[in-house]
């Protein structure tokens, strides 16, 4: 039987730097994280495809300007570019051009028609700027014969930013201009010679502090040059004809202006021949608050529309800063999210047509703003719309809880996804322009961010949701099926940590997934059933417990102290002025769209019910029972029995200890209990695999009682560490996977002598660190084993018991850029036969297939 995979969702937060986004002239936009590039489709509104090659972190990206193919532009931190050709959103790397042994900070080109040639310049951590001219063919770049070194521009400045490229004006012929800023304060100006030399021009000094952003336009009778810096503010230089200063203000005196233009410095930048450009400082831009990281220009549109600037700062906000008809440069608009745990913006860019920008900011999280009205001049109101979100570090962890999949990250976040239904966009209002193309497939979002820690994560387990219940209402397991998620995540401290989902959350889910009660005040009525349930979760300030909101604390809009019982309450949350999402304590509520950053950071969180204290380092790994009733927790070891211990909780009894296992004298790297709960599997770093089994007749736990699991084998199962261990659905069979590329089948018979037995080996190329099977039959007798190498490469063999425990390869591709470092099944309730795995990795992203045999 042949095996479909196909992938359906690849999320990844933006890299922290000021490039790291772009958005071409074919509607896609870019963006790096970690040493991938992804691409995606504001239309679709899905990553179509991403880019690996890259050894180092992506720094910087820019679509190249070549009419005749798509082609991008890349730079990462151990200096190399890379050029990518994307025809059908089918990839292919084209060159590699070494730059410098420095990181590559900016990236500039600029299409020479008269020559045929793309000019294509990099700075670096360096003070050179270094420059390629490239040949292209009928426009478009077919073969890439790279020099070994480029030529270089020794731009006179300790370290160069960012770079910027423009054509001179018409009547100076098929010149180049060049603007570099650097740590010196100043923008230095070069024109490209006839030889390809850049021959420098004058330094235009007026910043206080290093410049981080360029950007020139075209403007009537002039060419315009914006600088951003970290001193908060933009200057925009005019670069003109000698005597072609502009004609003054209406109601200014041509004499006045005069007067105040007298004195000012205005340098030349000689051309070729005897051309000459005049440069002047045409306005001096002041709102931001916080250093300033990038400038971009409105694309050109109608003839009579006034030139537009964005600017992104660390303030918060983005400013749009447009000439009035007297000549004074204003802020247009200010656009960016409310939210307290927002840092900033590293790079803003516009839309090919100028009706949509897009930024990046600290969580790694994409924004996009569209105008009311899709037309080029359209001046309506801007409004966000969803994008891309996803993880900036390592994803450590994953795990299906019933239609969601959980992550956790070194990024200190854990992340709830969800397969979701063609809905509004936005916060779920019925705007003008705010619905776009999700109907007629599902997608993939972010529904919530759980947790937002002080420590980086190192594992989560979830919790049937019997156990759940039982532990949250006191109910007995199993009287009801409506009890809420619940997971527990351990990190860089002694403490497990359980959480169960809020009221809103099932009620947003299930507008969502369109398996509730629908939307709008439907969804908000949803909130009044089911057991008894938190309707939502706050962190206090420098605090790592979220403490529960519940819905009399909420419904007190006049208790100015807002203590509800369990937590604080997100009292007048809902009469704030500018809405309930921008309020300080926003209140917690159901949505019936996918939710923005701004909404993810402040208002899905989860209550935290519990603190499992006894482990004496950090906690390493974490296993549910799939019957409802133990949690196992294993932490660091320091070498012997006693640390190494495993621990359980008794999920039914207060989540109290319920005894300690001890076999390993190492760290333990992986718990796996059965798929009925009766079986324990640990495998350590001490490369031995052990196996635990269920007391037929077990207490209720407490001091002096049995633990509840008893040791039948403990066998040596590699040469080298053990990274993962995994059940078949027989309860028969468990793999394991180590540092030396090899999978182990074992055959465990807990009643017989041998109660573990080899009975399979298989060799890999690189060290398997997880593997899972996949929770059903393909056939009679034939199962689906997923494993993640450390190259990065995903890989599905197919077990079969009937051939003599025989492993075949059945799919294989090289998926993420880094080690991949947990794998989950489950099956997919939209299709009889078909399943869903997901993969995560140390290179910050989460990918979620699709597979039918």
């Amino acid at each position: 039987m042949e095996v479909h995979i196909e992938q359906e969702h690849h999320a990844a937060g933006c890299n922290r730097a000021s490039q790291a986004l772009a958005w071409g002239r074919s509607g896609l936009i870019a963006y790096a994280a970690q040493h991938t590039i992804l691409v995606y489709d504001p239309q679709a509104q899905r990553v179509v495809t991403s880019l690996l090659g890259h050894t180092g972190e992506v720094r910087c990206l820019l679509w190249l300007p070549t009419p005749g193919q798509s082609l991008l532009a890349s730079g990462s931190c151990n200096g190399t570019i890379r050029l990518w050709s994307l025809h059908e959103n089918s990839p292919l790397e084209l060159a590699v051009l070494p730059a410098a042994t420095t990181p590559v900070s900016s990236l500039a080109a600029l299409l020479l028609p008269a020559e045929d040639r793309l000019l294509l310049c990099a700075s670096s951590g360096g003070a050179g700027v270094a420059h390629w001219s490239l040949t292209l063919q009928n426009g478009a770049l077919v073969e890439v014969q790279a020099p070994a070194q480029p030529s270089t521009l020794h731009a006179g400045q300790p370290i160069v930013h960012s770079v910027a490229l423009t054509h001179g004006p018409a009547s100076a012929g098929d010149s180049a201009l060049l603007a570099v800023g650097g740590v010196d304060c100043s923008v230095s100006l070069y024109v490209r010679g006839p030889g390809g030399d850049f021959l420098p021009g004058p330094r235009l000094k007026g910043h206080a502090d290093w410049v981080r952003g360029l950007a020139w336009t075209h403007a009537p009778g002039r060419l315009l040059l914006a600088s951003a810096s970290q001193d908060r503010y933009i200057r925009v230089w005019s670069l003109a004809a000698p005597g072609s200063a502009p004609a003054a203000a209406p109601g200014n005196e041509p004499e006045a202006e005069a007067l105040l233009t007298r004195f000012a410095p205005r340098p030349r930048l000689a051309l070729s021949g005897t051309e000459s450009l005049e440069v002047m400082l045409e306005a001096l831009l002041v709102g931001h608050e916080d250093w300033v990281q990038s400038v971009a220009w409105q694309p050109a549109g109608d003839e009579g529309r006034a030139p537009c600037l964005l600017s992104a700062s660390m303030d918060r906000t983005l400013m749009l800063w447009q000439p009035d008809p007297s000549g004074l440069w204003m802020s247009a608009a200010a656009l960016g999210d409310a939210g307290a745990n927002h840092l900033g913006y590293y790079t803003g860019v516009w839309s090919p047509c100028g009706s949509a920008a897009a930024a990046h900011g600290y969580t790694g999280s994409l924004h996009v703003w569209r105008r009311d009205g899709q037309a080029p001049g359209a001046e309506g109101p801007w409004h966000p719309v969803p994008a891309p979100t996803g993880h900036v570090a390592a994803v450590v962890d994953a795990a299906w809880a019933g239609d969601c999949l959980l992550t956790v990250s070194e990024d200190q976040t854990a992340r709830c996804w969800a397969r979701c239904v063609g809905v509004e966009n936005g916060d779920g209002a019925a705007r003008g322009g705010t619905r776009e193309a999700m109907a007629g497939g599902h997608r993939w979002r972010e529904v919530a961010r759980p947790q937002v820690h002080g420590h980086d994560f190192s594992g989560l387990a979830v919790v049937p949701e019997a156990a759940a219940e039982a532990s949250t209402s006191g109910e007995v397991a199993g009287e009801s099926s409506r009890a809420p998620p619940c997971y527990a995540s351990c990190s860089e401290e002694k403490v497990v940590r359980v959480f169960t989902a809020p009221r809103t959350f099932t009620a947003t889910l299930a507008a969502l997934t369109g398996r509730g009660s629908g939307a709008g005040a439907e969804a908000e009525a949803s909130l009044d059933a089911g057991p008894e349930q938190a309707l939502g979760a706050a962190l206090p300030a420098l605090g790592l417990s979220n403490k529960a909101v519940w819905e009399e604390g909420a419904a007190a809009g006049a208790d100015e102290a807002g203590e509800g019982r369990g937590g604080r309450a997100a009292a007048g949350a809902a009469s704030y002025a500018d809405g309930p999402d921008c309020a300080p304590n926003a209140a917690p509520r159901a949505l019936t769209a996918p939710p923005l950053e701004e909404q993810l950071a402040q208002s899905t969180l989860w209550p935290e019910v519990r603190k499992l204290y006894g482990h004496g380092n950090e906690v390493a790994c974490l296993a549910g029972d799939p019957a409802g009733r133990y949690l196992a927790s294993a932490g660091l070891a320091a070498g012997d029995a006693a640390t190494a211990a495993i621990w359980l909780w008794d999920a039914r009894a207060r989540w109290a200890p319920a005894g300690q296992l001890e076999a390993h004298t190492l760290t333990v790297m992986r718990l796996a209990f059965s798929p009925r709960g009766d079986l324990l599997a640990s495998v350590s770093r001490d490369r031995t695999l052990a196996l635990w089994r269920r007391r037929p007749l077990h207490g209720d736990g407490g001091e002096g009682c049995a633990p509840p699991f008893t040791l039948v084998a403990r066998v040596k199962a590699a040469s080298r560490l053990l990274f993962d261990v995994s059940w078949a659905p027989d309860e028969a069979t468990l793999a394991t996977g180590s540092r030396d590329g090899i999978v182990a089948l074992w055959r465990a018979a807990p009643g017989s002598s041998e109660a573990l037995t080899k009975s399979l080996e298989l060799r890999r190329g690189s060290a398997v660190r997880a593997l899972a099977f996949c929770p059903g039959e393909l056939a009679q007798g034939s199962f689906l084993l997923a494993l993640g190498h450390e190259d990065g490469t995903l890989c599905v063999l197919r077990f079969r018991v009937q051939s003599g425990n025989a492993l075949e390869v059945v799919w294989q591709r090289a998926t993420h850029a880094g080690p991949v470092r947990r794998l989950a099944w489950r099956r997919d309730d939209g299709e009889e036969g078909s399943f869903l795995l997901a993969s995560c990795s140390s290179d910050g992203s989460v990918r979620i297939w699709h597979v039918a045999g």
